[in-house]
């Protein structure tokens, strides 16, 4: 009888940790969504401030910007990885706006 409630508890562990192993990479890809979020509205007020740029070219820039930002790949988990690729993407876009100021 003991060995049957040893397996049973330790079926539960094992079911547990799996469980929690699921919900951290849900936390993950939550937290990964916030800082691209976070990012692209930063971007967005970035252009919209910039007052040399026609309203034209502000949408233009926007809606590249949108396109970036949603074509970004949702798998990667490495932060380090993402702020690289989030201050090149940011630094690309603000490039695109010098050159048409």
């Amino acid at each position: 009888m003991k060995q049957h409630g040893f397996e049973h508890a330790f079926a539960e562990l094992v079911e547990a940790a799996a469980l929690q192993t699921e919900i951290t990479h849900h936390r993950l890809a939550l937290e990964w969504g916030q800082m691209v979020f976070t990012h692209a509205v930063q971007l967005w007020n970035d252009i919209e401030a910039h007052e040399t740029l026609a309203y034209e070219d502000k949408v233009a820039a926007q809606v590249h910007m949108l396109d970036e930002a949603t074509s970004s790949p949702s798998s990667s988990t490495a932060h380090g990885e993402w702020a690289w690729r989030g201050s090149a993407w940011h630094g690309r876009c603000f490039a695109e706006l010098s050159r048409a100021a």
